[in-house]
C-alpha cells in the first residue's frame, strides 16, 4: 500500500533525528528516511498536525507489529520473515474488478507455512462498481476461521485519478461491503489517507475500523475517532525481503489482536454528506 495524496516537503525537525530500528534489536532499518522525506499533509490534517516522530512506535506501547506486502516485494523468504518478531502480515490479493496479484497465492501459502497470522487486502477502484470488485476478492481469497479481517485499500491510482462524490461512492462502496460482510461475517478494515477519510468517513456514526497511514506523527483523525492500525513507514527492512516494505502496528494489546477477525464486527456503511 502507498500513501494517497500527500504533498512532499522536507521536515526540518525530522532531518536532525537519530536513526532508530523498528525493534530494539535493529531488525528494521531506514525508518528515519521516512521522517526526513515525508511532507506536510493536506486538508484538515494540516490543522491537526502532530509533532514528527522522534523514533518509530515503541514496542512497549505497540507490541503487535506487522507488514503488508504485494508483488512489488518480489520473492519473499517467509522462513526468514518469521524470525523478525512479526504478529501479522497483510497480503495484496486483488485490485479493481479484473486484477489478481500474481504473487498472492504464493505469499499466502508462504506466510501460513511460516506460522504468521495472515490477512488479505483489496485495492479499491473508485471508477468501477463495488459488487464486482468484492466478488473478485471473494473468488481469490480463502475464508479462514480465526483469520484476520478483510481490508480494503482506498486511495487514488493511475487507473482512476478522480474521486467520486460522496453519494456516488456510498452507493458502490456499500455494495462492495455487503458482499464481503456476507462471506466473512464482518466488514473490512479501511486503509485510508487523511483526505479519503475526511471525504467519505469522518463523523460517520458507524463503528468504522480505520487503518491510517501517517509517516509524520502519531495518527489523529479529524473527528477524534480511534484507529485500529497504523502504517508508519513504507521503507522498512526485514530479513527475507530484498527491498523496502510497509511497516504497521496494531493499536491494542496482543489479547485484543487475538480477537480481531474472531469476534464479528458490525456492518460498515459509508457516510453520505
Amino acid at each position: 500500500m502507498a500513501p494517497g495524496l500527500i504533498l512532499m516537503a522536507f521536515v526540518s525537525a525530522a532531518m536532525a533525528m537519530p536513526d532508530a530500528g523498528f525493534f530494539s534489536t535493529g531488525v528494521f532499518e531506514g525508518i528515519t528516511n521516512d521522517l526526513r522525506d515525508a511532507g506536510a499533509l493536506i486538508g484538515q490534517r494540516q490543522a491537526a498536525f502532530t509533532p514528527a516522530l522522534a523514533s518509530p512506535p515503541p514496542p512497549s506501547e505497540f507490541p503487535v507489529r506487522g507488514i503488508d506486502v504485494s508483488h512489488h516485494q518480489d520473492d519473499i523468504d517467509w522462513k526468514k520473515v518469521a524470525t523478525a518478531g512479526l504478529s501479522f502480515v497483510y497480503i495484496k490479493a486483488t485490485e479493481s474488478d479484473d486484477f489478481t496479484d500474481d504473487r498472492f497465492m504464493e505469499n499466502w501459502k508462504g506466510a501460513g507455512q511460516a506460522g504468521l497470522r495472515r490477512g488479505a487486502y483489496h485495492f479499491y477502484d473508485f471508477c468501477k462498481k463495488g459488487a464486482p470488485q468484492a466478488q473478485l476478492y471473494l473468488d481469490t481469497v480463502p475464508v479462514e476461521f480465526e483469520g484476520l479481517p478483510p481490508v480494503v485499500d482506498l486511495e487514488l491510482s493511475g487507473s482512476c485519478r478522480r474521486l467520486p462524490k460522496p453519494a456516488a461512492f456510498k452507493k458502490e462502496f456499500d455494495a462492495f461491503v455487503a458482499k464481503i460482510q456476507a462471506a466473512h461475517r464482518e466488514a473490512p478494515l479501511l486503509y485510508v489517507s487523511y483526505e479519503i477519510y475526511d471525504r467519505y468517513f469522518a463523523n460517520s456514526p458507524e463503528p468504522l475500523r480505520i487503518w491510517i497511514t501517517d509517516f509524520i506523527g502519531r495518527p489523529a483523525l479529524s473527528d477524534k475517532r480511534d484507529w485500529v492500525m497504523w502504517q508508519f513507514s513504507e521503507k522498512g527492512r526485514i530479513p527475507g525481503i530484498g527491498g523496502p516494505v510497509d511497516l504497521d502496528v496494531f493499536n491494542g494489546t496482543p489479547q485484543q489482536f487475538a480477537a480481531l477477525g474472531v469476534d464479528p464486527a458490525p456492518v460498515l456503511v459509508a457516510s453520505e454528506r
